[in-house]
């Protein structure tokens, strides 16, 4: 019993210090950094566009953070109890790639394809690179577990999956665009930074008593200690065609089954160990197929968010706002405010202005069917509701109606 007791306060000290060295950990200033450049220039192209912040800053990442720590706890678990020791100049040059990949100020290529695909590449290479120098040492990924890395981008792939198909209809970036005819058009961004917290066995000279079952790399006089790293997956995709989440399904339904095959691939390498680097090449090529399929598709397919002719098209909606309080969604249509008819943003703002203390909205929904919402106008609510039409840009009609707006 004394022994448990010591045992597991020699766990919990190695936890926290895992949890001291993440901020000690360069991605996960870079993470920060990440988040409030992307954040900032959607901030500002919300307000440019719709004169006002829709969404708050870091909301790419608030609304995973839950799964994100779940799946976390559930890797690092897994990892740890296998007994898989991570080296450390694997770690660094995957961090070096993350970083690397996402220099241009965007997800696009934070895919675990990406990121530990190319990671994994460059191992590979790496005898036929560090050969031709003397600066590195030419053994530094020895020991690399190349079954692990393909069998984290395929849980890590379905983790992507997850988050694309718990997208929420009100919950996407709403964007002005222009046509190829030169109108203005609404598109949404499916866009999603997500930390999952990895906690992994590396080799140092620490508590090698505790890890005398390690199936994998048990180095013999050596001791281990764990590493917490904040690892990012993400994606930024746009759609044009569609509500964004009819979309997102589909995509989460392609990458949920590549990451499906890439985790069978990966324990079916412990047989056939070149499996593991089909696998990380199945990732690669797969996840930009899926992408690129996505790409053609909406390049040839109508717009969904355009202006029409009868009633306004909803764009999007403020969170927390008299709109998402009466349950309008994304993608709905205003046709009346207080039984008038409603062309455009001025003509809804005066319908507004004219309904005094109480309003009542037609809306259009999905089926075609008309529905009627109803509430108090009450003092300090957005001027529209919290409602974002498809209209031109506010920076290109001034300021709307001669109204200064709430910057939320």
């Amino acid at each position: 019993m004394l022994f448990n007791i010591f045992e597991a306060q020699e766990w919990l000290l190695e936890i926290m210090k895992a949890l001291g060295g993440m901020f000690l950990h360069p991605l996960l200033y870079w993470n920060i950094l990440l988040l409030l450049v992307v954040g900032s220039i959607r901030i500002n192209r919300e307000r440019r566009q719709f004169g006002f912040k829709v969404f708050p800053m870091f909301y790419e990442l608030l609304k995973t953070w839950l799964p994100s720590l779940i799946a976390g706890i559930f890797i690092s678990l897994m990892f740890i109890g296998v007994g898989i020791v991570i080296p450390v100049p694997t770690l660094l040059l995957l961090a070096v790639v993350t970083i690397l990949l996402s220099l241009h100020m965007k997800y696009t290529m934070l895919s675990a394809s990406y990121t530990i695909g190319i990671t994994y590449v460059l191992i590979i290479l790496s005898p036929f690179i560090l050969q031709y120098q003397d600066i590195v040492d030419f053994h530094l990924f020895t020991n690399t577990p190349f079954m692990s890395l393909s069998l984290l981008i395929g849980i890590l792939l379905m983790l992507e999956a997850f988050y694309l198909v718990n997208e929420h209809r009100n919950k996407t970036f709403p964007k002005l665009t222009k046509s190829s005819r030169g109108m203005w058009i609404g598109e949404h961004e499916l866009t999603t930074l997500s930390l999952i917290p990895l906690l992994f066995i590396i080799p140092t000279e620490q508590v090698a008593q505790f890890f005398d079952f390690l199936p994998y790399y048990p180095h013999e006089g050596a001791s281990y200690s764990l590493l917490l790293i904040p690892f990012p997956i993400g994606y930024h995709i746009s759609v044009q065609s569609a509500l964004a989440t009819e979309r997102a399904k589909r995509l989460a339904l392609q990458i949920g089954i590549l990451g499906f095959v890439i985790v069978i691939l990966s324990l079916s390498s412990i047989y056939l160990i070149w499996l593991s680097f089909l696998a990380v090449i199945v990732a690669i090529v797969g996840r930009e197929f899926i992408i690129y399929k996505h790409r053609s598709y909406e390049a040839k397919t109508v717009n969904y968010f355009t202006k029409k002719d009868n009633g306004l098209h909803v764009l999007s909606i403020i969170p927390d706002s008299p709109a998402e309080r009466l349950g309008i969604l994304t993608g709905e249509t205003i046709v009346k405010v207080n039984d008038i008819p409603v062309q455009s943003v001025n003509d809804f703002y005066e319908a507004l202005q004219q309904s005094g203390a109480n309003y009542r909205l037609s809306v259009i929904d999905d089926m075609g069917e008309v529905r009627i919402v109803q509430s108090a106008l009450f003092a300090g609510e957005h001027y529209k509701l919290g409602l974002i039409f498809v209209d031109e840009p506010y920076d290109q009609l001034g300021k709307e109606m001669g109204l200064s707006t709430v910057n939320k």
